[in-house]
Order: C-alpha cells, then sequence, then structure tokens
C-alpha cells in the first residue's frame, strides 16, 4: 500500500462545510480517503485545511479496497499523545517519519541506539 499526503484531488460539496471524514472516492486504480474533515456527529469541523490521502495498494490482493481504506481511517485516530480526534497520516507512518528526523541528527560517529524507549 502507497500513501500519498499531498494529493491534488479535491471534492467541492455544495455545504459550507469541507467533505465528511471518512468520505472515499475513485479514480481509477487509485483512491482517495478524508481522514480529515466534517465530523457531522459532533457538528463540528477540526483544522485549517482539508486534503484527502491517495491509497494505492500495489502489492497483492490480500484485503479487499473497502477493509484496507478502513483500517487506514482507524489508525488515524490512534495517536494518544494528541488531543487531536485524527490526523491525516495513519499513526503508525506518522511515527516512522518521527523517528526518522530524530535519526537525521544522530552524529555520524555515533552508533543509534536500538531499543524503541529512546524514540518515543
Amino acid at each position: 500500500m502507497a500513501l500519498e499526503a499531498q494529493s491534488r484531488a479535491r471534492l467541492i460539496t455544495t455545504s459550507k462545510y469541507p467533505p465528511l471524514r471518512g468520505t472515499r472516492f475513485s479514480f481509477g486504480e487509485l483512491d482517495y480517503l478524508y481522514t480529515t474533515g466534517y465530523i457531522s456527529a459532533l457538528n463540528e469541523f477540526h483544522g485549517m485545511h482539508v486534503a484527502p490521502l491517495q491509497v494505492a495498494d500495489h502489492v497483492g490482493q490480500d484485503s479487499s479496497r473497502d477493509a484496507l481504506l478502513k483500517e487506514v481511517l482507524a489508525l488515524t485516530k490512534l495517536n494518544w499523545n494528541s488531543a487531536a480526534l485524527g490526523g491525516l497520516l495513519p499513526i503508525t507512518i506518522k511515527f516512522s517519519g518521527l523517528v526518522g528526523e530524530i535519526m537525521r541528527e544522530i552524529p555520524a560517529d555515533r552508533e543509534p541506539l536500538p531499543q524503541f524507549k529512546f524514540y518515543i
């Protein structure tokens, strides 16, 4: 599965609110999923900018597209270190990016510590 956070595709709604969080649309082999957006159960919109994730599954057929997108949406709500209801990226991808930022700061003459506790 490949995710692209900065998709050029957008939906235009007829309401004054952005698309609903969880809205999905497809174009060819690509799916677009709004992991942020208007939340009707709360009658609220959190955030300044709403863009869908571009989701492309290029590796096998183990999960249905619907199941895959539901999992991606669920993983955007698992960041317990944040007060946000959900984020743009699934926590698994967001966290690996944050660890990568930390790893870039390690001097070339030092060996990185392998224990997970140093990166949370």
